[in-house]
């Protein structure tokens, strides 16, 4: 869906599924799911609470909503869509959400809770252990569990890798420990496989920024940030991420982010 004649018809083809099927709440939600990866992200939150009506006990919807609500840097209302997730349904992906939500608001040590109780319903997902490890790297005091961590979770991603060895995404955040952990030529290497596979991923891009900055090399982190809001991602969260703190007091930081359609009109 690269040309906007095919995203035109993409977008019929799903508002269409909806009037044939008012009532049914998964048409909405796939209506939201086209909007997530279109970045019409105040479209896809119109969806997603259209399918909570119709279906106001299903808790991966409330999950849905709030994902988006932090991409537009809404994140009490996304906190209060995961608890209501949580409430519904305890499901790892609300709970990664809730500690990713947590984690970009500063709140590191709740961030790190919320990620350990996904890892207790997936204790060998990778990207939770990865996402722990992040938590607990700026948290006070958690250095030695970070590193420890990260060693945990490297093991997991090669697994993943073994089975999917073309996953640009699990590349990049295995590469994101592995900075981490001061293994940079292995580092390095994982960056450039994710990219060549997934040139255009948007999240595969903004990993790779972190890499880039927590290796020092802000030329790169800035040229992937770039693409990355180039591809679509969101603003409110290159905004908020620690890793990118350092970047934050060069005018490239504003320039770049300026240029995404999704980002703030607030002066700030």
């Amino acid at each position: 869906l690269q040309k906007s004649g095919d995203l035109a018809e993409a977008e019929h083809t799903y508002l269409h599924g909806v009037t044939l099927r008012p009532t049914f709440w998964g048409s909405f939600n796939s209506l939201g799911a086209f909007y997530v990866a279109t970045t019409k992200y105040d479209k896809a939150i119109e969806a997603f609470q259209k399918a909570i009506v119709l279906n106001p006990e299903g808790a991966g919807l409330y999950s849905n909503l709030g994902a988006c609500y932090m991409r537009l840097d809404r994140f009490e209302e996304a906190r209060t869509a995961f608890v209501k997730s949580i409430d519904i349904k305890p499901s790892t992906w609300a709970f990664s959400n809730m500690g990713t939500s947590l984690y970009l608001l500063g709140r590191f040590d709740e961030a790190a809770a919320s990620f350990e109780k996904a890892i207790a319903l997936a204790p060998k997902n990778f990207r939770y252990r990865a996402y722990l490890g992040d938590a607990l790297t700026w948290a006070p005091g958690q250095a030695k569990r970070a590193a420890e961590t990260y060693r945990a979770a490297v093991p997991l991603g090669e697994d993943e890798l073994h089975i999917s060895p073309r996953d640009a995404p699990t590349l990049a955040t295995l590469a994101r420990c592995r900075a981490r952990l001061g293994e940079k030529a292995h580092t390095w290497e994982d960056v450039q496989q994710a990219l060549a596979l997934a040139p255009d991923n948007a999240d595969v891009l903004k990993r790779a920024a972190i890499v880039a900055t927590v290796l020092g090399r802000r030329e790169e982190a800035f040229l992937f940030l770039e693409r990355a809001i180039s591809s679509g991602y969101g603003t409110a969260e290159i905004e908020r991420d620690p890793d990118l703190a350092s970047l934050r007091g060069d005018p490239r930081f504003k320039d770049i982010l300026a240029k995404s359609p999704t980002a703030r009109k607030t002066g700030t």
